[in-house]
């Protein structure tokens, strides 16, 4: 089949189709698609409210998780420096106790 040929099938079901519609809305009105289209407003609102529902909740947990971060963080900082405070207070021992064995070994 030429090229030519398949553009004006196209184009033929194109206005069959278009054709057709304008008879069924002829015969039945527009109340089916005012109808439709009332439907499809309706599920849009719904869709955008819980939308901004979710982004609401989204932002609270954000919030939420960057609070338990920053008090996880300062949880850590307070556990490190204590340990850095024993380390040092151990090694002063030790230290003193190779100077009591260094001493005693003379």
């Amino acid at each position: 089949m030429k090229k030519g040929a398949r553009i004006k099938r196209i184009f033929l079901i194109a206005v069959l189709l278009a054709a057709l519609l304008a008879a069924i809305v002829l015969m039945f009105g527009g109340e089916g698609f005012r109808w439709f289209g009332e439907k499809s407003v309706d599920v849009g609102e719904k869709v955008k409210e819980h939308s901004e529902e979710l982004g609401e909740k989204a932002d609270e947990l954000k919030e939420d998780m960057e609070k338990k971060a920053g008090e996880l963080k300062e949880d850590a900082v307070k556990k490190a420096e204590d340990v850095k405070e024993d380390i040092g207070e151990k090694a002063g021992e030790v230290k003193e106790d190779v100077k009591k064995k260094v001493k005693g070994n003379e």
